[in-house]
């Protein structure tokens, strides 16, 4: 099994997530714990382009991090690679206009 890490950049804002390995049931929590401090930021953006797997459980996690930042007025925006894992995931459920999914890097 490939592991999974999130490395944060917040010396400026918006604050950046960057997740490599795979995004899964198991790794999940460790996504959920890492954004708990930052629940008050107007916006964070989450760069999946180091993803080599995500599965239901990930695709879930994100849309329920999206939709809960979403009612308190915050912000969520995903960068993905235009081929990779996180991005096919997406296009097959249909969900593209329910993130705020982009495909160019973070600045």
């Amino acid at each position: 099994m490939e592991s999974f890490a999130i490395r944060r950049s917040d010396g400026e804002r918006p604050v950046v997530f960057h997740l490599e390995g795979e995004f899964d049931l198991f790794t999940v929590p460790q996504l959920e714990a890492a954004l708990d401090d930052w629940t008050d930021e107007a916006q964070i953006v989450v760069d999946t382009r180091g993803l080599t797997f995500v599965d239901s459980s990930g695709l879930r996690a994100m849309l329920e991090l999206d939709r809960a930042r979403r009612a308190r007025g915050r912000s969520v925006v995903w960068f993905v690679t235009p081929d990779g894992p996180v991005k096919r995931l997406i296009d097959l459920v249909g969900i593209d206009g329910d993130l705020n999914v982009r495909e160019d890097p973070p600045d």
